[in-house]
């Protein structure tokens, strides 16, 4: 793959941000402008560009491009179809753009595209992993928390599920989940801290909802619900970690885990059988 740069040839800026919303439906905004299903015309170029979005921090060579898209078809059919897919591509982002002109959006180098990072937009999915990021490496608490809460906010949903059984999106998928359930439970430790257990109980919850089995979750829910004095949920969840994990993993909770609930349990209550 080519790493991005800047096409000399793109000189004509269109006028406007192009904004991406990848968590929980794809859509596409030309400033204010929506692009609706009608303007997209044909379904090819809608996923040529979340290709390019997916893959965005390198360029794809052609042939790389038939592979992931058109693997079906022999190469003369997947050469005309990708030209189309482009060119319409090109004219639903820059409807205005003249003809025969430099794409600004799409960049070209030689046989090699992709997503020109030099050009105006927005991406959720982009601002999403930077704020979450600086969450995670920063060391002041209340910036910490900040960065976290306004990072995660954007993780309306998973990254592209129109493209859920889509091999080139399934890495980028995961991977972006997996750095929401970091951030969530770095942000619920941090309320923890604060002692906001009523926060930390919520973001531990969340955590729940995308990955039943992520058992840090379970033990900040016990720990929040003991300092609010309310041992019937220390149980719940205790014994709620345990049932998941030994359906779906075949595993008792881990050691650490078992000793919090001993710990917070009241005195002469053991380990429920």
């Amino acid at each position: 793959m080519l790493q991005l740069g800047v096409d000399e040839g793109r000189t004509t800026h269109p006028g406007y941000t192009l904004r991406i919303q990848t968590f929980k439906e794809f859509k596409v905004f030309r400033g204010e402008e929506e692009i609706t299903e009608r303007d997209w015309k044909r379904g090819k170029a809608k996923e040529l560009l979340q290709l390019f979005v997916t893959k965005r921090k390198h360029l794809l060579q052609k042939d790389e491009i038939y592979d992931l898209l058109w693997e079906n078809q022999d190469e003369e059919v997947a050469t005309r179809d990708f030209k189309v897919a482009l060119n319409t591509l090109n004219k639903v982002l820059e409807p205005d753009r003249v003809a025969r002109s430099t794409p600004f959006f799409i960049q070209r180098h030689e046989r090699a595209y992709g997503l020109n990072l030099a050009a105006p937009f927005q991406l959720d999915a982009a601002e999403f992993e930077r704020s979450v990021m600086k969450g995670l490496e920063g060391k002041d608490p209340e910036e910490a928390v900040l960065l976290l809460s306004q990072g995660l906010e954007l993780y309306e949903g998973d990254y592209l599920p129109e493209r859920m059984h889509e091999d080139w999106c399934i890495e980028e998928r995961e991977r972006l989940q997996v750095l929401y359930l970091r951030g969530a439970e770095k942000l619920a430790q941090d309320f923890m801290k604060a002692e906001e257990f009523d926060l930390c109980i919520e973001w531990s919850e969340r955590i729940l909802e995308k990955d039943r089995c992520w058992e840090e979750a379970y033990r900040l829910l016990m720990e929040a619900y003991h300092h609010k004095q309310n041992q019937a949920m220390v149980f719940y969840y205790f014994e709620k970690c345990r049932d998941v994990l030994g359906k779906e993993l075949g595993v008792e909770p881990m050691e650490k885990t078992q000793q919090l609930f001993e710990d917070r349990s009241p005195k002469g209550r053991s380990l429920p059988s």
